[in-house]
């Protein structure tokens, strides 16, 4: 009898207490974080030299390999991982941030800047394009417009359109008084 409570408390523990599943991060899920890192700060250059700030607050990613669960709720681990920014405008700062989930569907989930969506998209149902800006050619990326099925949030910039690359971050956007701001230099974190 000790032998059957014994063998069943061990089957209920490594039941209750592993993973069912775990959905880790590929080398090119990670290229969406890749562009910042914490502690950042990215100008961006309208067409009449006036400035603004991108801030990196945070940068955080859990995948983790081991099977066994932490204190949690899910019996499946799914990698997550985020950049929180600040964009400054005008003495206004427009908070939001980038967030990436790697799901049990096989995909990968991306949520973008200054929005708020019913349901986060897979990556393969985001429209990458391949767009010029100024002399410089890039071939992952998207363009969020407000007349997208993307509903911005409330401490979203009024902007009429912003172009986000996969491996390169905020590229350039567009206010809504036509105001375009393009990306000029990146200035890491000093360690």
């Amino acid at each position: 009898m000790k032998k059957i409570c014994i063998f069943l408390l061990c089957t209920f523990l490594m039941t209750s207490c592993v993973y069912w599943g775990m959905y880790h991060f590929s080398d090119d899920d990670l290229v969406w974080l890749s562009p910042y890192d914490e502690g950042d700060t990215i100008l961006f250059r309208s067409e009449t030299d006036e400035m603004d700030t991108l801030i990196v607050n945070e940068k955080y990613v859990k995948d983790i390999y081991w099977p066994f669960m932490e204190n949690e709720a899910r019996n499946v681990m799914e990698a997550y991982g985020f950049l929180d920014i600040d964009l400054w405008h005008d003495s206004q700062s427009f908070f939001s941030g980038i967030s990436i989930t790697k799901v049990k569907e096989g995909g990968l989930r991306v949520s973008l800047p200054f929005t708020r969506i019913k349901k986060v998209p897979l990556e393969s149902e985001l429209k990458m394009q391949q767009k010029q800006i100024g002399e410089k050619k890039y071939t992952d990326v998207f363009v969020c417009t407000r007349t997208d099925s993307i509903f911005y949030s409330k401490n979203s910039p009024p902007v009429q359109f912003y172009l986000w690359s996969k491996s390169k971050g905020l590229l350039q956007y567009k206010y809504l008084n036509g105001e375009v701001y393009t990306f000029y230099k990146k200035i890491p974190r000093k360690k």
